[in-house]
């Protein structure tokens, strides 16, 4: 964590929190793409969501009736965080998670938790 002062010129909000956290997560143009980067595999991405929707069901039972069960928002916000730190994903698994959560808030908080990490930002309207 390094400090940093903001600057007048530098255009910030001019009634920005007195305290609190400022996290940012840059990733370099140059390092997002497809020479350098590469996203979560759609079988990898399948297998791994589908644990989050259903914590604590084994695999072999989803789809056999456990598929009921879901997560809260809260745990796939907070999952999709922690993934965000070290995976790339597709616009259209991104699109996926968002489907995912039920509150339109929620949705905006996935976004912009994984929005760093998008591999195809050419798709990511469809």
């Amino acid at each position: 964590t390094r400090r940093f002062v903001l600057k007048e010129e530098e255009r910030w909000p001019k009634r920005m929190p007195q305290k609190g956290t400022l996290v940012l997560d840059f990733v370099p143009n140059e390092h997002r793409g497809k020479n350098t980067t590469v996203a979560i595999s759609h079988d990898d991405f399948e297998e791994l969501w589908c644990q989050i929707l259903h914590p604590g069901v084994p695999m072999h039972e989803i789809g056999q009736g456990a598929d009921k069960i879901e997560a809260s928002d809260e745990w796939m916000l907070s999952y999709a965080g922690v993934l965000a730190q070290s995976l790339y994903f597709t616009a259209s698994q991104v699109a996926q998670m968002v489907k995912s959560l039920s509150w339109s808030d929620n949705r905006v908080k996935l976004v912009v938790a994984v929005f760093g990490r998008v591999f195809d930002f050419d798709n990511i309207g469809e």
